[in-house]
Parts: structure tokens; C-alpha cells; sequence
């Protein structure tokens, strides 16, 4: 005895697979991670810019109070120039 084939249908379910939403979710997901970043990006470049810019002028500082403290205790003009060696006993953790 033979049985008849099965009818084979390419016609669409009329629910959606949940694969297919697992998809869509992945997708979204992506994107509004995608749109965070491109946010925030910009941002942390621009604070790590001004954290270096600030902490450049605050050893800056310090190497000039440094310097003017040489200048007072060793009587020197102003226009001296001190060597490393002669500032790092005023300089901070030196």
C-alpha cells in the first residue's frame, strides 16, 4: 500500500516566527547601542583632551612655584634658570 505524498505549501503562516522577532529585537538592540556610542564617543575624547590640557598647566604650576621658591631662598634675578637638580628638593613627591 502506498500512502499519498503530503501536500507541501510555501505559503506564509499567518503568525510571525518568533525567530524572526528574536531577529528584529537583536537588531534594535544593536542600533540603540550603535547610537549611545556615537554619542558618548565624542564626549570621553573631549574630557581625556581636557584632563591632559589641565593637568599640563598644574605641573606647570608647580615647576613655577618651584622655581620662585629656588629664586627667593638662593637670592638669584628673576631670568635665572635653575636646573632640575637645583628645583627638585621644592618640587611635590619629588
Amino acid at each position: 500500500m502506498e500512502t499519498a505524498p503530503s501536500k507541501i505549501t510555501s505559503e506564509p503562516s499567518s503568525t510571525p516566527r518568533p525567530r524572526s522577532l528574536k531577529h528584529v529585537g537583536f537588531v534594535l538592540v544593536l542600533g540603540l547601542m550603535a547610537a549611545l556610542l556615537a554619542l558618548a564617543l565624542p564626549n570621553s575624547m573631549r574630557a581625556r583632551c581636557t584632563h591632559c590640557t589641565n593637568a599640563c598647566i598644574e605641573n606647570l604650576r608647580w615647576i613655577d612655584s618651584a622655581k620662585q621658591q629656588w629664586a627667593l631662598e638662593d637670592k638669584k634675578k628673576d631670568s635665572a634658570m635653575p636646573t632640575p637638580d637645583d628645583i627638585r628638593v621644592y618640587m611635590k613627591n619629588s
